[in-house]
C-alpha cells in the first residue's frame, strides 16, 4: 500500500496470454465438494500463480486429486468458486492417463499437433494442385491459400514441432527406435512418460501433475525437474516424494481436515514449521486446559453463592473465549498409521523359484534372453533397470500372464504367490470395500471385514464406499490389505 506505481509496469507476457503478476492464474475460493454424504473439501481456498512450483501434500483420500479435478473443470464445486485467469490454459497429468493403445508412440505423442499436421497435409495437397494448375485460372487463388496456410503453419511452430517432440521424448528416456512401437507393448512406466510428453508439448501455462514420478526412472525424474525449473507458467505437483518436493517447490499446500493450508518454502521448511506448530499447540493446550478447568471449578463453586455475579461474569467471558477460538481445546492428533503385518509364518528353506535360459520377445523386439537364476526361501530379490527394459514383463511371465518365448521357470509346488501389480484394473469399482474383503475371505462376517479394514485406516462408513470412489493411494492400500489377507508364501 505504501508503494503506488502504474499497474501496467507489472505486466508479464508470454507467447499465448497476458496477465498481471499480482493476479493468480487460478483462484479457488471457499470451495466445498462432497460425494454423497462424504464432504471432501469444505471452505477450501487456494491461489496458484505463474512462476511458482507448488507441492500439494496430505494423506491419501484427503482431497488432493479432487482439488485438481475441480481446477481442471472435471468437477463443479458444490459451494464456492474456481476462477481461471482469462487466457490461461491448464494441463492435467492424471495418475492413470488415457492413451490410444493402438497408436504408435510417435503418433500418440504427435496427436498434440493434430492441427499443425492437418495444416501441413493441406499445404502438401495445395502444392500438388499448384504444380498441376500452374497456368490455370485458379493459380493465383491457390497461391494465396498456400501463403495463408504457410504463415499460419510457421506462426504455430510448424518448422520446430518435430524438434520439440524429439527433445522431450529424448529427455524422458525414449530412443528413436521406440517411435514406431505401439503403445500396447509399452510398460506402465513408458506409458506414463508418453502421457507426460504429451502434456509438456501442449505448452500449457499451469501444469497439474498428479504423482508424475511414480513410473519414472532416475534420469527421467532429473530431466523433469530441469524442465519445470525453466517453465514460465506455474506447476502444482502431488507427490509423496519429499526429496522431489524439496528440490522443486517454492510453496507447500497441505490438504487436511477438508481445508487447504499454505506453507512458504520447500518440504523441509513445511515439515519443520508443522513440527514447531504442533509443539506450540500442545503447550497451549496444556496451559489452556488448566485455565479452563480452574475457571469451571470456580464457576461451579460460586455460581449460587455470594460471589455469583463474579462467577457469572467469568462464565460469560469463558464462553466468549471458547466461541471465538481464543483457547486451544484440542491436542495435536498423532498421525495414524496402517498396521501392516504379514503374521507369523513358517519359513521355507528350499528353492522358491528357478529360471533357466528364460527369454521374452514381442515380434522383433527382444526384452531379455537366456535369463537364469534361482531364489531361495528368505531371500529378497530386486529387479532394476530403465523403463521399458522388461522388468514388469518378466513378472507377468512368472505369473503366467505372458508365455515366455524361450526357456523355462518353475515355482516350488504348494507355495502361495502374492502379486502386487502396478495397475488396479482387477478391482471392481462398483464393489464396496467390505464386499472386496469378504470375497477374499468368505468366512468373514461383516464386522470381521470392517475390523480388518480398520487396520488399514478405513474406518466407519469408509468400509461401505464403492472402490471407484477411492483415491489412487487408498486403492493401493486396499490392494495391500487384500494381498496380506491372502497369506502368501512368496511376494512379487
Amino acid at each position: 500500500e505504501s508503494l503506488r506505481v502504474p499497474f501496467s509496469n507489472f505486466e508479464l507476457r508470454t507467447s499465448n496470454f497476458c496477465y498481471s503478476v499480482l493476479m493468480a492464474l487460478v483462484a479457488v475460493q471457499n470451495v466445498t465438494k462432497q460425494f454423497g454424504t462424504q464432504v471432501v473439501l469444505e471452505g477450501a481456498s487456494l491461489d496458484l500463480h505463474a512462476g511458482q512450483t507448488l507441492g500439494l501434500v496430505g494423506a491419501n483420500g484427503t482431497g488432493k486429486t479432487t482439488l485438481f479435478r475441480l481446477i481442471a473443470g472435471e468437477f463443479e464445486p458444490d459451494l464456492g468458486t474456481v476462477t481461471i485467469a482469462r487466457g490461461a490454459e491448464i494441463g492435467y497429468l492424471k495418475q492413470d492417463p488415457d492413451l490410444r493403445l493402438d497408436h504408435t508412440l510417435h503418433d500418440e505423442v504427435g496427436s498434440v499437433f493434430e492441427e499443425l499436421l492437418d495444416i501441413e497435409h493441406r499445404m502438401h495437397a495445395l502444392s500438388t494442385r499448384i504444380s498441376e494448375e500452374h497456368d490455370g485460372p485458379t493459380y493465383p487463388q491457390l497461391m494465396a491459400d498456400y501463403d495463408r496456410l504457410s504463415e499460419k503453419f510457421v506462426a504455430a511452430g510448424g518448422h520446430t514441432f518435430e524438434q520439440r517432440m524429439n527433445e522431450i521424448l529424448g529427455g524422458l528416456g525414449f530412443e528413436l527406435a521406440d517411435y514406431a512401437k505401439p503403445m500396447s507393448v509399452m510398460s506402465g512406466g513408458q506409458r506414463c512418460r508418453a502421457a507426460l510428453a504429451k502434456l509438456l508439448l501442449e505448452d500449457k501455462q499451469l501444469l497439474l501433475l498428479d504423482e508424475p514420478t511414480n513410473h519414472l526412472d532416475i534420469d527421467a525424474v532429473r530431466w523433469l525437474e530441469k524442465f519445470l525449473a525453466g517453465h514460465r507458467g506455474g506447476a502444482v505437483v502431488i507427490s509423496h516424494d519429499r526429496y522431489l518436493l524439496d528440490r522443486l517447490c517454492d510453496r507447500i499446500v497441505e490438504v487436511s481436515n477438508r481445508r487447504a493450508k499454505s506453507f512458504p518454502g520447500n518440504y523441509t521448511n513445511y515439515a519443520e514449521t508443522k513440527a514447531l506448530q504442533a509443539l506450540t499447540q500442545d503447550r497451549e493446550f496444556e496451559k489452556h486446559s488448566t485455565f479452563i478447568a480452574k475457571e469451571r471449578d470456580f464457576i461451579a463453586k460460586h455460581l449460587a453463592g455470594q460471589r455469583s455475579q463474579q462467577a457469572k461474569g467469568r462464565r460469560t467471558r469463558l464462553e466468549r473465549q471458547l466461541a471465538a477460538g481464543e483457547l486451544v481445546t484440542e491436542a495435536v492428533q498423532s498421525k495414524q498409521r496402517a498396521k501392516i503385518a504379514f503374521g507369523d509364518k513358517e519359513g521355507f528353506a528350499g528353492t522358491v523359484l528357478r529360471c533357466d535360459e528364460l527369454s521374452m520377445a514381442f515380434g522383433s523386439l527382444t526384452l531379455f534372453r537366456d535369463l537364469s537364476f534361482q531364489i531361495r526361501g528368505g531371500e529378497r530379490f530386486g529387479i532394476t533397470g530403465p523403463n521399458g527394459t522388461g522388468k514388469t514383463t518378466l513378472l507377468r511371465v512368472l505369473m503366467g500372464e505372458y508365455k515366455a518365448t524361450g526357456g523355462t521357470f518353475e515355482f516350488e509346488r504348494g507355495l502361495r504367490i502374492g502379486y502386487y501389480a502396478q495397475d488396479t484394473t482387477y478391482l471392481d469399482p462398483q464393489r464396496t470395500l467390505v464386499a472386496e474383503i469378504r470375497a477374499l475371505r468368505p468366512e468373514f462376517k461383516e464386522q470381521d471385514a470392517r475390523t480388518y479394514l480398520g487396520r488399514f485406516l478405513f474406518r466407519g462408513n469408509d468400509a461401505f464406499k464403492p472402490i471407484g470412489a477411492l483415491s489412487g493411494g487408498e486403492q493401493s492400500r486396499l490392494r495391500l490389505a487384500g494381498l496380506i489377507l491372502s497369506s502368501p508364501d512368496v511376494l512379487i
